[in-house]
């Protein structure tokens, strides 16, 4: 099995609306996202298990659309945990619309808020 990761960033603010403490307010951050895909052989003739052009093009395009937003106006709770899940599903869509890719699944996603504090969301 091969696990390959891309990552890329975002900014965007948001507030944690049912939480007591200074996140309660609006602040922003510099996101980071690591997607890790899986996948079980290898093309004989390219010897490439996934490709990280597009690996690194399905993850380019979901957070542009998160880029520079207040992310209370997408998630009604955008915490770490929801924006990592909500990734990881979007991602699992693309693939399967991408059906020629062979036997690459979404194996995880990882936010990081900061350099300190990250979750990684995975349905294995």
């Amino acid at each position: 099995m091969f696990i390959l990761k891309v990552d890329g960033e975002f900014c965007a603010a948001h507030r944690l609306p049912n939480y007591e403490g200074h996140c309660s307010r609006l602040h922003g951050h510099t996101w980071k996202v690591t997607a890790a895909f899986k996948a079980t052989e290898v093309d004989e003739r390219t010897g490439i298990a996934f490709d990280f052009a597009i690996a690194k093009q399905m993850l380019r395009g979901l957070l542009q659309q998160l880029d520079h937003r207040n992310l209370n106006g997408i998630f009604a709770n955008p915490t770490a945990e929801l924006i990592a899940q909500r990734l990881y599903t979007k991602l699992r869509v693309g693939l399967q619309m991408r059906k020629q890719l062979g036997p690459v699944t979404v194996h995880s996603v990882t936010v990081w808020e900061s350099s300190r504090a990250r979750v990684t969301y995975s349905e294995e």
